[in-house]
């Protein structure tokens, strides 16, 4: 005599295999997502960091830039001066 099988058998034992194997893949993803969101937050981090250092230079350039032009108009009034009123 010849067992009988169920014919679900098969197919339940084909859908326990995909089943480990979509978890197997989505717990790679799920690692994969938590390394890319990391990496996100990490350039994030730095991107700021950077912004901030550059606002900064730009301040200092910006008041380095109006006191030169303070001192040049100091200079070009204290030239139109010298010329309307030479020292004899």
């Amino acid at each position: 005599k010849r067992a009988v099988m169920p014919q679900n058998s098969g197919h339940f034992e084909h859908s326990k295999i995909d089943s480990s194997l979509l978890e197997g893949e989505l717990l790679v993803k799920v690692r994969e997502n938590e390394r890319l969101h990391s990496k996100i937050f990490e350039l994030e981090s730095m991107r700021q960091k950077d912004v901030s250092a550059w606002s900064e230079k730009c301040a200092a350039l910006q008041k380095e830039n109006d006191s030169l032009r303070i001192q040049l108009e100091q200079l070009v009034a204290s030239s139109i001066d010298r010329e309307q009123h030479p020292v004899a």
